[in-house]
Order: C-alpha cells, then structure tokens, then sequence
C-alpha cells in the first residue's frame, strides 16, 4: 500500500510540473497585439505541426469581439480570424488546414470563408496560408477593441483526430428569453413580465406615432396611387435618359 501511495504521489507531482500554466491578454488601443512563444504555453509543443490535423485551445474570452489567431512561423506570420463566445471556457479544435491551404468551395463567399464550429466562428479570409513545418509562437491581435476585453488560454494542445468543440462551463448560452445568458447590457430583459411590458410598450408607440404607415408585418400600407405615382417617376426618368 505505501508503494502504492508513493507511486500515485509521484504521478502527481509529475503532473503538476509538466502542467503549463494559462496565459492572459488585455486587448487595449487602436491595434492590441500579444505573442507567446511555444514554451510559454507548452513545453511539450513541438516545432513542426505536419503531423497534426487540429490545433486545441482551451480558451475563454470577456467579450465576443473577433480577434485573429496567428501562427508565428519561419517564412512569417499566417492568421485566421476567430469569433467567440462571450464568458464561457470553451474547447476549440481548429483545422490546421485553415492555416495550411486556400479556403475550399463553398456556395458563396460567406460559405467559403466564415466556417460554422461548435464552440466558436472562424473566418479564413483574413490571412494568407503556409507551410506548419517550423511554428514557434502563437500571436493574437484585435482591432479598435471596446472596452478592454481579456483572452485567458489555459491550455494548448495538438491533435491527430478531432477531439471536438464543446462549451466546458457555462451552459446553457442562451436563458429563458432567447437572450445570450453571460453578457449584460442596457435594456436586457430580467423576466417574462418585463418582456410582455415592452412588447406592449412597442405596440402602443406604433399606434400613437400618426405618420406610421406600416402593416403589422413592417410593409408599406401606402394606397395604390401612390405605388402607381413612383413606378411612373421611375420610369419617366428611366425612358428620359435613354
């Protein structure tokens, strides 16, 4: 049994000395840059990601405000932007094939470059693509950030296989009211009758305001003369400049 217990005791301390500590940034300014080189995150990355499919973070971010995630390299700096989720830990396993080739098919633009996760957005329009043969830093940078948001990164790995995203504390996102559940702001609904009350109030402003000329819907209840009297002027001045 003392065997035993020394043995587990051990294990943890190996443990506790290969556990790399989380990192935190401020974003600040016009442009807020931070770089932390592999060691600092994970002693235990290595230099070259060819045998890897996924970069894994385990991240939490005070705000929702896009910031873009680079790849510090030896033939330079490959960036991706990252959308997410506001006061949450998440997991997020990115494809290095964002990083390593052009963006695939898509039906659209939209489709081709914002990429859909389970834990967070990425957009790959932002940057150019390379090579993962000798990666030495992450860098992380946000554009006229608002109010001083914070990124903590507390754990980073590699992976072979997807091991997925996922929300590790914090759920669920949205409450009740279809409201986002982990952010407050002026005028956030705190309960059904508070809710009911501005929907009335709402309704009760579009009845009083005398120019509204709206259906229910939002669409014009202009008569048909009127409709009639545009699509003349449109046409009058269409045939005009012909």
């Amino acid at each position: 049994m003392l065997r035993i217990g020394l043995t587990l005791v051990a294990a943890l301390v190996v443990v506790t000395v290969r556990a790399a500590p989380s990192v935190q940034t401020t974003f600040t300014g016009t442009t807020s840059e931070h770089t932390w080189l592999l060691e600092e995150l994970d002693r235990e990355l290595p230099s070259d990601w060819t045998p890897y499919e996924f970069l894994v973070l385990e991240l939490k971010a005070s705000s929702s405000q896009r910031f873009e995630l680079g790849l510090e390299t030896t033939s330079g700096r490959v960036t991706k932007r990252i959308h997410p989720l506001a006061g949450v830990w998440v997991r997020a396993s990115i494809p290095l094939r964002f990083y390593r080739s052009p963006a695939g098919d898509g039906i659209d633009l939209a489709a081709t470059f914002h990429q859909p996760r389970g834990s967070y957005w990425i957009n790959l329009g932002s940057s150019r693509h390379g090579p993962t043969t000798e990666v030495r830093a992450l860098t992380v940078i946000m554009h006229y950030p608002v109010a001083s948001p914070t990124l903590e990164i507390r754990s980073v790995s590699l992976a072979k296989v997807d091991p997925g995203d996922a929300v590790l504390e914090g759920n669920p996102l949205v409450d009740e009211l279809g409201q986002y559940a982990h952010a407050e702001w002026p005028g956030k609904v705190q309960s059904l009758d508070d809710l009911k009350g501005a929907w009335a109030a709402e309704d009760a402003a579009l009845q009083d305001d005398a120019s509204n000329d709206r259906c229910p819907y939002g669409g014009s209840n202009g008569s048909t003369n009127q409709l009639q009297d545009v699509e003349t002027a449109r046409t009058t001045t269409s045939d005009s400049s012909m």
